[in-house]
């Protein structure tokens, strides 16, 4: 179950993100990237019974920049340069968005770096999809 705290880290770290991407003209890029990612999540979700057995707090828009923010984090974590080859084919038949995302983050590392707080990073890192969307409470 996500808390008020955790929607508030998404949403702070997204912002941050968003921010950085408009001064250093990356705006529409991670705009479509988000488009892509919620229309996965939706696509994730389907048209079953979703709300009966997980939390509706954990919104389709919340999710897609928690899934958007840990892969650009990632790829920005990563430490490869920007013209190495590196998804490997198992990856590129996955998510585009979640891809997209991380090729963004490897491209911008030293921005998001420099720009997202330490301890920002440590706890965005420790948000799991799973326990987020879950209905059951988390401990503390």
């Amino acid at each position: 179950m996500i808390t008020k705290e955790q929607t508030k880290l998404i949403n702070e770290v997204y912002t941050e993100i968003s921010h950085l991407a408009y001064l250093k003209s990356f705006q529409y890029a991670l705009n479509e990237i988000f488009k892509v990612n919620k229309q996965e999540e939706r696509d994730h979700r389907g048209n079953s019974d979703w709300e009966q057995y997980h939390d509706t707090a954990a919104t389709v828009g919340l999710m897609a920049k928690l899934i958007l923010c840990e892969n650009i984090i990632v790829g920005a974590l990563t430490n490869v340069d920007i013209y190495e080859p590196y998804f490997s084919a198992v990856e590129m038949e996955t998510s585009s968005g979640m891809l997209r995302a991380k090729a963004l983050g490897i491209r911008n590392a030293d921005l998001i770096k420099n720009n997202l707080k330490a301890e920002q990073i440590s706890e965005f890192r420790e948000l799991d999809y799973a326990k987020l969307v879950s209905k059951e409470l988390q401990p503390i």
